[in-house]
């Protein structure tokens, strides 16, 4: 049927076809919940170019129940606005799957299908002028009752006064909108207004962050007489700069009171770009023809700052023990999965090989794709999920040039390598040393240039000692020209030393990082005299490391760092 077509009011009425069927089976469609039932209405709402979007839940005492109870739900927009004739066609349960290129909804049976989860009841305003509003309405038991056959044209009517009282219409909704009221709701789908608003902030921020953050629409939930409340945008990956949950940016595990920034950075391991690598997929358009299109996987990781736990400010054993980690714990599902811009999955779809990995709340994974790849995901028609289901590769009898070949193993060798990757950063991360202090005296640098100048060490641009970081604290860096002599000569020292430093209470560990050409030397604060310790010592014994690795072929390594040790022990543990 031509677009235009729909846009003409049928005065005979457009036929229902095998309405009461179709209203069973809509009635029954499996929804998780209210709210994503619910967010049928706001794609809907998006694709009519709505910037402004405000869902209403009311309450009214019911006498049957003995209680009040939450009686309607409305979902007012400012979008472009429906033609009367427009209106009459899919409120008769759509000619069209999808009109004026809508590109995330559904439009016609996603309204129906959604609203009949919820309710017997549904009323489809809509205006383009604010003195011609019409209503269409689909009262699903009275159709049954009468059988009616056929949708009837608009009827041009006045908003509900508490419509036209609110500051969401008056602003942005008077001179083009849509409103479509859910009531007789169905008792097991009607928890308080209250539940079911935080539940929509919680899934209308995460699945349309993007449209939030980029400002392309704005969402707000009216519970009964409280204040309108703008919601947030909610990311998983923890990305986004505008999101619900920020980090402090002085490093602490707790939330950021005012402004904050993201907690996650990209993860830029090669082959990603600003943490994305795109995937070619092909597939057929609708006229069989066979073209290309591209997959996108995001790779987030977080922020040294807010996980490993010698450079977080605050006081923590575990990062998982933080604001931050317990924030995390409850958006640990996995893969997110976004068609254009709009969440449709949030899950592990077999990619992980356990589920319950607490580590694997510091990274995370986005799939993307665009709307000609529905088939290739097998999108449901509700948009609520994608099959991207676990296959054996030896069970395919067709290869990667096949469109057919399962989306599931195009992707897989891409998110193993991501997977293995960010483990590994985050447990390199987590097994490096806690240090001790922040070096914020600059006195220090004469201390060791004093000690370099009296022929302790031979210096050396192969072997340097970087004492001006609060996280550099005791590293020693080498250059790739001296690594693997270097390396060799202060490991072998080092563990000529393990004996010794285990009868020196253990208030001394060394850490060597390979992957990093670094050195880190630590001190176990739990076993040292804080009252009576000094920095300059840490400095001292951290120098005689690199002393050894100069001096191997001079003097015993044991009888150089034994001397050095002994020298400060009693000091630095408690004595004299």
């Amino acid at each position: 049927m031509n677009i235009d077509d729909l846009n003409q009011v049928n005065p005979e009425g457009v036929e229902y076809s095998n309405i009461k069927n179709l209203i069973n089976v809509f009635s029954s469609t499996e929804y998780d919940s209210l709210e994503k039932a619910a967010s049928e209405i706001i794609d809907n709402s998006i694709d009519a170019k709505a910037n402004n979007i405000c869902i209403f839940l009311r309450s009214k005492y019911d006498a049957k129940k003995g209680k009040i109870r939450m009686s309607e739900i409305a979902f007012l927009d400012d979008g472009q606005g429906m033609t009367p004739g427009l209106m009459q066609h899919i409120v008769g349960f759509g000619s069209t799957s999808r009109v004026d290129g809508g590109t995330i909804g559904k439009f016609g049976i996603g309204l129906n299908q959604a609203s009949l989860f919820a309710c017997a009841r549904f009323d489809v305003y809509s205006w383009k002028r604010e003195d011609e509003v019409y209503l269409e309405t689909f009262d699903s038991d009275y159709i049954i009752q009468n059988n009616i056959t056929k949708a009837l044209p608009p009827q041009k009517v006045s908003l509900p006064s508490y419509i036209l009282d609110s500051s969401i219409y008056k602003q942005y909704c008077k001179n083009h909108g849509t409103l479509i009221i859910w009531s007789q709701l169905k008792d097991a789908k009607t928890p308080q207004a209250k539940t079911v608003a935080k539940h929509m902030h919680n899934e209308f921020g995460r699945v349309y962050r993007y449209y939030i953050n980029d400002n392309k629409v704005q969402i707000y939930t009216q519970t009964d007489s409280s204040p309108i409340d703008l919601i947030q945008a909610i990311d998983p990956l923890c990305l986004l700069p505008n999101t619900y949950f920020l980090g402090d940016p002085d490093g602490h595990s707790t939330k950021a009171k005012d402004a904050g920034e993201p907690l996650f950075e990209p993860f830029n391991e090669t082959p990603l770009v600003n943490g994305v690598i795109s995937i070619k997929i092909p597939y057929y358009d609708n006229n069989n023809n066979l073209k290309e299109s591209k997959v996108y996987l995001k790779a987030a990781i977080i922020k040294e700052k807010f996980y490993y736990s010698a450079a977080i400010k605050d006081n923590f054993k575990q990062p998982g023990d933080t604001e931050i980690g317990k924030y995390l714990k409850e958006l640990q599902k996995g893969i997110t999965v976004v068609r254009n811009n709009r969440e449709i999955d949030f899950g592990y779809f077999g990619f992980y090989d356990s589920i319950n990995q607490p580590q694997d709340r510091w990274f995370k994974l986005e799939i993307l794709f665009n709307e000609e790849l529905d088939d290739v995901f097998h999108v449901s028609n509700n948009k609520q999920h994608v099959e991207i289901k676990k296959i054996n590769e030896s069970s395919v009898d067709v290869d990667e040039n096949d469109p057919s070949y399962p989306i599931w193993l195009r992707l897989k060798p891409h998110i193993d390598y991501l997977l293995s990757k960010m483990r590994s950063r985050n447990k390199k991360l987590a097994n490096r040393p806690k240090q001790t202090k922040e070096i914020t005296d600059t006195s220090l640098g004469p201390t060791i240039d004093s000690y370099l100048d009296n022929g302790n060490v031979e210096t050396s641009e192969n072997l340097s000692f970087d004492y001006g970081g609060s996280n550099d604290t005791g590293k020693i860096i080498i250059s790739e020209s001296k690594k693997e002599d270097v390396e060799t000569q202060i490991l072998n020292a080092m563990k000529s030393q393990v004996t010794f430093i285990n009868k020196q209470k253990d208030w001394v560990v060394w850490t060597y990082d390979y992957d990093l050409d670094e050195y880190f030397f630590n001190f176990d604060l739990d076993k040292i005299n804080k009252n009576r310790f000094n920095f300059g010592v840490e400095v001292l014994i951290i120098n005689t490391c690199i002393m050894l690795s100069n001096e191997l072929e001079h003097s015993a390594p044991w009888d150089v760092l034994n001397n050095l040790l002994n020298k400060y022990k009693d000091y630095i543990c408690g004595g004299k």
